[in-house]
């Protein structure tokens, strides 16, 4: 007896577009770098002021790129502040 093609491979349904999010971060990693010093750990306040981040979103999208820059061993974060790695500590 034989099978309809659909009992074993249903039609594809038809998947909405996944939403875009636009994020417009207001620094760069190269701009985060550059504020921070690769001798003296600056607090994380001070690097928001230094570059002018005024809403949460803006915060959280530092921490998000600090979180990613620690992993990646390019910046160490301490009680005392952050700090960029000197490349040959890597």
């Amino acid at each position: 007896m034989a099978r309809s093609r659909s009992s074993f491979h249903p039609a594809p349904q038809a998947r909405a577009p996944a939403p875009r999010i636009h994020l417009k971060m207001k620094f760069t990693v190269a701009d985060l770098l550059d504020q921070l010093s690769n001798t003296e750990p600056m607090p994380l306040q001070d690097l928001e002021k230094a570059l002018t981040l005024g809403s949460e979103e803006e915060r959280q999208q530092l921490r998000i790129g600090l979180d990613a820059l620690v992993r990646l061993a390019v910046v160490a974060e301490s009680d005392a502040g952050l700090q960029r790695l000197d490349p040959t500590d890597l």
